[in-house]
């Protein structure tokens, strides 16, 4: 099984290495290293460098600040020429073909008091903690964690703190001061000598948040779908960008994800680390977009993203033995033909290759923007017991529908298209975590014990690991399926129930 698909797509020019200095408010240069020799360990500490060694400005701040927009306001910050144009404080469109332009507006003028309201909460907080502020007016760091700091968590970090907070709760900066000058080495030689996945990587790019003004070219506006899983992300919009003058997030982008690729050659790359890498940048800087993205894959989500998907199959497998025991009405309705847990664990139910996209991709595009940042704020806080609470949590607010539906075909329109209507975080934060049938008491060690539970099973049934799918085997037509999301031909957030997907056939190539 090769990583090559059928899609052929034109390569955009890499850009010329050394890069050129970058103004930035705190100057800090950075060195780089031509010698890669294999993929350092987590924690290794960079060797001394050579006297190939360049120096170059590498821009310390997130590409994106959301503290730079004078207004609070969550709509409307970019110049509008008609009301579907209106964007959000991060760049996206406020009206998708879930939501419209009156809904947004109706929200997000409630949303924009309670966002103020918890900003002087949690400068309250820090000032009491007395920790003090960097030249952004950013923390330098956040208080021990605490009842009282889970609640302000849950309630919201404030956006322009969010990537400081997510660094802070990943021990980014431990990763960081480990590996001092690693990633600029890893980013100049993914540029010099691209990865194996390079191709992968390439063909991506330009699909990644197409409609962010951040993301797209000038000239190609209007020429994408709003958001990723509301259309196809390989039309003529997506091919359109690829040959477009390149922004630099995305010039950014292709730097973390070679670099990336090198780093843990055992996950490389795999189709929706990009929209990951990508809402990263939004937030902090490349560096520290880097090493979040390292710990997500190796400690929160571990094997999610490898090859044979082997961390996405036993984590479904976990779900599933939740659902079971937190809506059995739901898990009978979805999983009707399952005699066993042992059965479950080795051959899930087709409904988990829709919910399978919820973790791999971190709910982007499975839900509007503002809950995706919500959860995860938890998500850093909390690890990854929070994507199995907010996917519980979505399939109980989806109960009475699945339950009332009448054919699979109807329970998978559900599972996909309902969550996008989930415009408040705050009402979706408030089923997961609420006293009474909420899911706040699925714990951390619930998951790891699961996960061990599952992947000794697993074990005792598959000899082959490299043979390991959804439905154990990937000769069968649901783990060819899993596996053209793991590779990318087809594009993971853009299923769409109504096209059928999960009836056709996608052969591997």
């Amino acid at each position: 099984m090769t990583r090559s698909t059928s899609i052929s797509t034109s390569t955009t020019e890499l850009p010329q290495w050394p890069l050129k200095p970058t103004k930035v408010s705190s100057s800090t240069i950075y060195t780089v290293h031509s010698a890669h020799k294999s993929a350092p360990s987590l924690t290794s500490s960079t060797s001394s460098l050579s006297s190939s060694t360049k120096r170059i400005d590498i821009k310390r701040a997130p590409l994106f600040i959301p503290h730079s927009v004078s207004s609070w306001s969550l709509g409307r910050h970019f110049p509008i020429t008609n009301p579907t144009e209106a964007r959000d404080r991060y760049g996206f469109r406020t009206q998708t073909q879930y939501i419209s332009s009156a809904e947004y507006d109706e929200w997000a003028t409630d949303y924009d008091h309670y966002c103020r309201h918890r900003r002087r909460k949690w400068d309250s907080l820090i000032r009491h903690a007395r920790i003090p502020l960097d030249h952004d007016r950013v923390p330098t760091r956040f208080p021990a964690k605490s009842r009282t700091l889970k609640r302000y968590v849950r309630k919201g970090i404030p956006p322009d703190w969010r990537g400081a907070a997510w660094f802070w709760f990943a021990n980014g900066p431990q990763y960081l001061d480990s590996n001092p000058g690693l990633y600029d080495r890893l980013a100049h030689d993914g540029v010099t000598n691209p990865p194996p996945d390079s191709d992968s990587i390439e063909r991506d790019l330009h699909r990644t948040f197409p409609d962010n003004i951040h993301f797209r070219a000038s000239d190609a506006f209007n020429s994408v779908p709003s958001t990723p899983g509301s259309g196809s992300g390989s039309g003529s919009g997506s091919r359109r960008n690829s040959i477009a003058p390149e922004t630099p997030v995305v010039q950014a982008l292709r730097r973390v994800l070679y670099a990336f690729s090198l780093y843990v050659p055992k996950t490389g790359y795999c189709q929706s680390l990009n929209f990951i890498a990508g809402l990263l940048l939004l937030f902090m800087p490349e560096e520290h977009a880097f090493w979040t993205l390292v710990v997500i894959t190796q400690k929160y989500l571990p094997h999610m993203h490898e090859f044979n998907l082997e961390g996405a199959n036993v984590d479904q497998a976990v779900l599933m033995l939740s659902l079971k025991d937190a809506i059995p009405a739901v898990y009978a309705k979805i999983a009707p033909d399952v005699k066993s847990d042992q059965e479950l664990v080795t051959k899930l139910p087709p409904i988990t290759l829709c919910t399978a996209s919820w973790f791999m991709s971190a709910f982007i595009g499975i839900l509007p923007i503002e809950s995706v940042l919500r959860i995860w704020d938890c998500f850093f806080y909390d690890d990854s017991k929070v994507f199995f609470r907010i996917a519980l949590t979505i399939l109980k607010l989806c109960e009475p529908q699945i339950i009332a539906s009448t054919e699979s075909s109807e329970i998978f329109q559900i599972v996909q298209t309902w969550p996008k209507h989930l415009l408040d975080p705050n009402a979706l934060m408030h089923a997961c975590f609420k006293r009474d049938n909420g899911f706040g008491h699925l714990s951390q060690l619930q998951i790891i014990e699961r996960r061990k539970y599952v992947t000794e099973k697993r074990k005792a049934v598959v000899t082959t690991p490299t043979t390991t799918n959804i439905d154990v085997q990937l000769t069968t037509k649901a783990g060819k399926q899993m596996q053209a999301l793991r590779i990318g031909t087809t594009n993971m957030l853009s299923l769409n129930a109504s096209d059928d997907y999960f009836t056709k056939s996608h052969d591997m190539p």
